[in-house]
Order: C-alpha cells, then structure tokens, then sequence
C-alpha cells in the first residue's frame, strides 16, 4: 500500500523515502516482499529498518585515513576549481 499511495499522492520530499517498513522480527506470511514497490520503480518502494544490531543494511561508513581524506578533499578541491575556471570561460 505504502508504494501506491506514495505512487498516487507523491512526496513533499524528493531525497527521503514516503514511508518506511519496521521489521521487528513479525514478517508476515508471504514474506517481506510484501513491502516492494511490485512493477513501480524502485523509487516508491521503503526501506526496511531492522531493530537489531545495523538498522539499515548496507550502510556503513568508509574508514579512511586522516591523509586519504586530505588528499579526496584537495583532489575534490581541485576539479571544483578547473570547473570554476571552465565556467568563468564560458561566460566571458
């Protein structure tokens, strides 16, 4: 149901889910699939939080080191400027 209302009434949000499905160790009979968007894009299907040990599935965060970071924000830094650089061009 979630999918087709999410479907039919859209979101006011277009980076958060329109509804989520708790799992509490109680799935119903014919299993969690239940709770996919059927042959709706995957965009109107929920995700399931799971109340044990890593809510979501998936999701965990990189460990990197203090020198990869630098060097992934000085490379991030430097293709923000070529494309500034680019820009400038483009519009003189």
């Amino acid at each position: 149901m979630g999918a087709w209302i999410n479907y039919g009434l859209g979101s006011e949000n277009q980076d958060l889910p329109g509804y989520v499905v708790i799992d509490e160790g109680l799935i119903p009979p014919s299993g969690l699939g239940n709770f996919n968007s059927g042959f709706l894009p995957t965009t109107f299907q929920g995700p399931i939080f799971r109340g044990r040990d890593m809510p979501l599935p998936n999701i965990e965060p990189h460990r990197l080191t203090s020198d990869l970071q630098r060097r992934n924000r000085n490379l991030m830094s430097q293709t923000d400027q070529i494309c500034l650089d680019a820009l400038v061009i483009m519009i003189t």
